[in-house]
């Protein structure tokens, strides 16, 4: 039930003028005995939201109480433990538009309001964004794709020598010398061979990777160490942020093992990525360029389409549901980016500028319009 950006993106558009029933759940349960307990937090929330429509035109309270006939039908289906971090439900008067769980942590809520509550849901974007995990020695690398919690294996290539042995052009070449060849040992010779045809495979995998990759995504090297650095060379500058050289990952590693491989490594990617994000951004915005840093000022530039990337931390999301809704909403109506930061990133938003930032599609000019042409004049 995992949307990617584009598919929330249309969901909520296609649901803009339509009253919705939002309602998430914390599915988290460590404690056996209170594995049930989301059930009564839910119905707190529930109240909450019925509260909403109760102040509304009758059709609305109408179209609340079908709403929540449908949840209860949906939720019915769950006996004990919600079995994942989280719980989605995007509910209208028509049926359910969307339900089920999702592999990040949520917070318990139900909001009652036209258009859908989409703030906590894009916690989870960063499990749409793709793993590729390349197993790689000399002969041959193994491609799998990691996403939402499935490992597929996607090809497997070789390497191929070509050529041979050609005959010594003169005296009987001598043992250990590649004939032919002047100074050069057959056994040099054959590792030439070897590595040529490795690193002719590596760049065909390189290409792939570039293809796989084209939007977001990242890369986690496993297998043999030799072959593992040599594919990590050959990888554009473009995608080198992307690209993670794991150490645990030796070749004949499980398919288990890769998925958590895949998981662990494409977090520690995210996490430098959100890290030098966040340096850049606050950077750009204390020397007043393509950056702003601040509630009052990230909201602005989303809501005029001037913000090209908004940054926020679960801590705003969760300590200002009302702004935070809004920048998001702003931010898909205009399609810029959107990324809820983590780990040491997320730290440094919070102290520095209050969980919320936005990069900018242009340079703010004093004197003009926000507008890239006036302000490239």
């Amino acid at each position: 039930m995992l949307l990617s950006y584009e598919q929330l993106l249309g969901l909520t558009r296609d649901l803009r003028t339509t009253p919705v029933l939002s309602v998430y759940i914390d599915g988290a349960a460590p404690d056996p005995a209170r594995r049930a307990a989301w059930r009564q937090a839910l119905r707190n929330a529930l109240d909450d939201a019925r509260g909403t429509a109760e102040s509304q035109p009758k059709a609305s309270r109408e179209a609340f109480e079908r709403c929540t006939q449908f949840l209860t039908t949906a939720l019915d289906e769950i006996p004990s433990a919600i079995g994942a971090p989280g719980w989605v439900g995007f509910i209208t008067a028509d049926g359910v538009r969307l339900r089920g769980p999702v592999a990040t942590s949520m917070p318990t809520l139900a909001k009652w309001q036209v258009g859908a509550w989409v703030a906590p849901y894009v916690r989870a974007l960063k499990q749409t964004h793709p793993v590729v995990v390349v197993m790689v020695d000399s002969r041959s690398a193994v491609l799998y794709r990691y996403h939402g919690g499935e490992l597929k294996r996607l090809e497997r290539m070789h390497s191929h020598r070509h050529g041979g042995h050609a005959d010594h052009m003169g005296d009987a070449p001598r043992e250990h010398f590649h004939s032919g060849t002047r100074g050069e040992t057959a056994t040099d010779a054959a590792e030439h061979q070897r590595l040529s045809a490795r690193d002719h495979m590596l760049r065909e995998v390189t290409h792939d990777l570039q293809e796989l990759l084209k939007v977001d995504g990242a890369v986690v090297i496993g297998g043999t160490p030799d072959s593992a650095r040599a594919l990590h060379r050959a990888i554009p500058a473009a995608l080198a942020s992307r690209v993670l050289v794991s150490v645990d990952l030796p070749l004949g590693s499980s398919e288990a093992e890769i998925a958590t491989a895949a998981e662990r490594d494409a977090r520690i990617l995210r996490n430098a990525r959100d890290s030098a994000t966040v340096e850049q951004v606050l950077n750009l915005a204390a020397s007043h360029g393509r950056g702003v840093a601040g509630a009052k000022q990230a909201l602005a530039v989303m809501s005029t389409g001037e913000g090209q990337q908004l940054l926020i931390t679960p801590r705003f999301l969760s300590e200002h549901p009302g702004e935070a809704e809004a920048a998001v909403e702003f931010a898909l109506d205009h399609d810029a980016d959107i990324e809820v930061l983590s780990g040491e990133a997320a730290d440094v938003l919070d102290a520095k500028a209050s969980g919320i930032a936005a990069l900018l599609r242009f340079v703010r000019t004093a004197g003009l319009e926000s507008n890239p042409v006036l302000a490239g004049r």
